[in-house]
């Protein structure tokens, strides 16, 4: 059974997110694309759902050579005429950004490159803040001076009160969006967890399902905000839409739900008599996700979106903490580089494993 196979209305049970698709198709006509991870699930559905707009072309970049080239055969296979660049490399590396936008010239860019997976990027924190903050920073600083009309980041729940090393450094990529001060339009989408996509537990439930079992939960009251990759598509979409700068925006997908009852629902899907079995929550997880902080106040919606009130920080403090962030990877100093994350995001609190770790490194680089 695969992604794809599985109907994810029934899970949800709630009405489809629903967008306009004539006024998106309008803002688009003859508009040049840049997708930063094309190659990933939301990256390539857009680049997908690109295909069916009249823009004049599209330029997908990612670091991994297979993803692009799948997403290249994808484009073929369904008869895509669209003219395209598809580009194999690294958001933090300058040069190849310039002669990227130089030579596409892109009117909107899509920023969907990041680390996602919370456990891993717990174990990989320099990566983890190199392509969420310090990759988001370039990407950001680079369409302002080639004078890009609009600049449009894929963010995540994640980024509210964050837990992990993934979330902060995704707020900080939230930051750098607010605080912008360039005649680009630049908009944060902060989405839920995208129901099927590689980030998700989804294709990690459908693989111990194939080996028989068990299905593995972290916590029976676990919950998370869901929704679709089709709905995902359609609000990044629908931010171009938006008139507004330096903004967070959001959705509200219905009620949370708990991960066990995602399990359920996968498990009944498959036909098997699969068990579930609770581990524990693992470093950098939460309990409980929301869209927004105690410290954020929502606006009434423009459309589908609404608009966060969230706090920001200066162009001026974010380059400082940014350097600081270069600095620390160049070292490997993981006790300076999470002092540093959370000088610029206080509501994070670093895990004890990962504080064991900066702990750990200090002493044995002293």
């Amino acid at each position: 059974m695969q992604n794809t196979h599985l109907n994810w209305k029934q899970f949800l049970n709630r009405p489809e997110i629903s967008f306009d698709g004539d006024a998106i198709q309008r803002a688009f006509k003859g508009s040049r694309v840049l997708i930063t991870g094309a190659g990933g699930c939301i990256g390539s559905a857009l680049a997908k759902q690109c295909a069916k707009l009249p823009i004049e072309s599209v330029a997908l970049l990612d670091s991994s050579e297979k993803s692009i080239y799948d997403l290249d055969r994808d484009l073929i296979e369904i008869g895509s005429e669209l003219p395209r660049t598809c580009i194999v490399g690294d958001i933090c590396d300058q040069a190849l950004l310039e002669e990227t936008f130089a030579v596409s010239r892109p009117d909107v860019v899509f920023h969907a490159a990041a680390c996602k997976h919370v456990p891993l990027m717990e174990k990989n924190p320099f990566t983890a803040a190199r392509t969420n903050a310090v990759g988001t920073q370039r990407i950001a600083a680079t369409a302002a001076r080639h004078r890009v009309e609009q600049f449009i980041l894929l963010s995540t729940d994640k980024a509210v009160e964050p837990t992990s090393i993934m979330g902060a450094t995704k707020r900080i990529a939230e930051l750098i969006v607010l605080a912008n001060t360039s005649r680009t339009q630049m908009k944060a989408v902060r989405l839920g967890n995208v129901l099927g996509s590689s980030g998700s537990v989804v294709p990690l439930f459908l693989n111990q399902i194939a080996n028989g079992g068990p299905v593995t939960v972290t916590h029976p009251d676990a919950t998370r905000y869901f929704i679709t990759l089709d709905e995902s598509v359609s609000l990044l979409l629908s931010a171009v839409l938006d008139p507004q700068n330096a903004v967070l925006l959001i959705t509200e997908p219905g009620e949370p739900r708990r991960i066990e009852e995602l399990a359920r629902f996968v498990i009944a899907k498959s036909s098997s008599e699969i068990s579930i079995a609770f581990t524990e929550l693992r470093p950098g997880d939460k309990l409980h996700e929301h869209m927004t902080s105690g410290r954020e106040v929502t606006k009434s919606p423009r459309g589908i979106l609404e608009t966060v009130r969230s706090p920001a920080a200066t162009e001026n403090a974010l380059r400082q903490t940014l350097q600081k962030i270069t600095k620390s990877i160049h070292e490997r100093d993981l006790e300076v580089l999470l002092q540093t994350i959370c000088s610029i995001v206080p509501e994070y609190n670093p895990g004890a494993w990962l504080q064991s770790q900066a702990e750990t490194l200090r002493r044995e680089l002293r």
